[in-house]
């Protein structure tokens, strides 16, 4: 009777390419490129927002709000980890908050909701924090975005 033998890989050897995912992860939460593309994206949209009337800027950032709070609700729903779940659907309902304070209060809560954005981002895609499976290009883009773009907001409603 012949014998199988089976060979399972070490642990060493699982964890170095985990450690080697991580550094690349890591890596690709800061590519150039992609910052530079969310910035541009943001000039752009800022440039937009210039020839507005006033009230149609509120609106339009308001949208905007929405939309970046929106991202981590569906993030949230899909997430199959309670925990990260109630995380991200917290953290969208944060942002949409920011969003509709914006509105009522103040234009500089754009800016924070932004701003917050960009942090909770690094956050999500991080491989040593909620560690989600994100395309390599979302973190990076939406730095160059949010931050640059709540500067915008920052500048124009302090004017």
């Amino acid at each position: 009777m012949s014998q199988v033998q089976v060979s399972i890989p070490a642990q060493e050897s699982l964890g170095s390419r985990l450690a080697s995912q991580s550094r690349v992860d890591t890596k690709q939460l800061t590519h150039p490129g992609f910052i530079f593309s969310g910035a541009l994206i943001a000039v752009a949209i800022a440039l937009g927002h210039w020839f507005l009337p006033e009230e149609h800027v509120l609106e339009s950032l308001g949208i905007l709000g929405g939309v970046l709070g929106g991202v981590y609700v569906g993030m949230g729903v899909l997430s199959p980890e309670p925990k990260k779940e109630a995380l991200q659907i917290g953290m969208g309902a944060l942002v949409t908050g920011l969003a509709f304070a914006g509105l009522w209060v103040s234009p500089v809560f754009f800016a924070l909701a932004c701003f917050t954005h960009g942090v909770w981002d690094v956050i999500t895609g991080h491989p040593k924090c909620l560690n989600f499976s994100l395309s390599h290009w979302y973190v990076p883009m939406c730095l160059g975005y949010d931050f640059l773009f709540g500067v915008f907001i920052l500048i124009w409603w302090s004017l």
